[in-house]
Formats: structure tokens, C-alpha cells, sequence
């Protein structure tokens, strides 16, 4: 299935800005505002599908306005959220939901003619658990400022609602019409 470039091939070539500090961009789904902050423009919880339980994922819808991307979006629900230590400080408690096929980037520049490194990031779990957003030292800023690098995190779904194939089995039972 194309997921129309993963968004982030819209995102990523599909850039337009009209001032110098602007934030919104062209996606494929629509225009995307995000944040400028400390020379790293963010854009938090841009879907780059969606799903209904158990099925396969399609295209996210479109959009006619321009939508402000500034939070995070939902995580996959899990029985057990991991939690912090004194090393690695935990988020406040990310929301859950089924429609949580969204990504995050983090870039130090848009629509500048610059080639950019694009580092892809999938969290831990063993696709049990897990999400892009419970750590801090899961956000791309920092490595922004170090290196000049594109950051994309993705949440996506775990354990039953992303690995249990409830389709492919009702396409093989053979239901005489009434």
C-alpha cells in the first residue's frame, strides 16, 4: 500500500514558505503549520495515515485549511507505559488513542535549497509498547542544533492493533450472499 511517500517525502519536497521565519508548509494532505523555536522549525502529530482497528492502514484525510501541528499526537493504547529514571526523565503521560499513526520532525531550515541528512526514528517496546514522545531525550531538537539533520520519530500501532491481521482472515472465509 502507498501511504503517498510516508508524508514525509511531501514534507520534505513539498516546502514553501512566504516570509523568512514562516512555519507552514505544503503537505500532500494539506498546508502544516508548526513552531520556530531556538533555530529548529518543529511540526508535532502530523498523520501520516489512518486505520480502523484491526484493518489496514489508508491514506490520512485532507485538509482545506492550514493546520497547526505544535502538540504531540496520540500514542497506541498499552497496558504498561514506560517510566522514567533519573537518567532518562520521563514526559507527562502522552494520550492515548486508535488514531495513532503520526510523526513528528524536527529540521533546522525549510524551503533553503539545502540537501539535509534524514534520520528516521522508531521507538523501543519490541512493538509492545513504547511511543516517540514518553522520553525527553526523544526529541530531535537537540540533535538539530549538533548537526544539521532532519529528525522524524513515529508512533505506530503495537501489539494487537498493529500486528493482528483480522482482514486477510475475513477475505478467506467464504460468506454465501443471502
Amino acid at each position: 500500500m502507498k501511504w503517498r511517500g510516508f508524508m514525509l517525502i511531501g514534507f520534505l519536497l513539498a516546502c514553501s514558505c512566504t516570509h523568512e521565519r514562516s512555519t507552514i508548509v505544503s503537505l500532500i494532505s494539506g498546508k502544516a503549520q508548526g513552531v520556530y523555536t531556538d533555530s529548529v522549525y518543529s511540526y508535532k502529530g502530523i498523520p501520516y495515515a489512518k486505520a480502523i482497528r484491526f484493518m489496514p492502514p489508508e491514506e490520512p484525510d485532507s485538509w482545506d485549511t492550514v493546520r497547526i501541528f505544535n502538540k504531540y499526537g496520540r500514542i497506541c493504547p498499552q497496558a504498561l507505559i514506560p517510566q522514567g529514571n533519573d537518567f532518562i526523565t520521563m514526559r507527562e503521560a502522552p494520550e492515548e488513542g486508535e488514531d495513532c499513526l503520526n510523526l513528528n520532525v524536527w529540521t533546522p531550515g525549510i524551503n533553503d535549497g539545502k540537501k539535509r541528512t534524514v534520520m528516521v526514528w522508531l521507538h523501543g517496546g519490541g512493538f509492545q509498547t513504547g511511543s516517540a514522545i514518553e522520553q525527553l531525550v526523544y526529541d530531535g531538537t537537540n540533535l538539530n542544533r549538533q548537526g544539521d539533520v532532519v529528525v522524524v520519530s513515529v508512533n505506530h500501532r503495537l501489539n494487537m492493533l498493529g500486528f493482528l491481521d483480522l482482514f486477510a482472515m475475513v477475505k478467506s472465509i467464504n460468506i454465501p450472499e443471502t
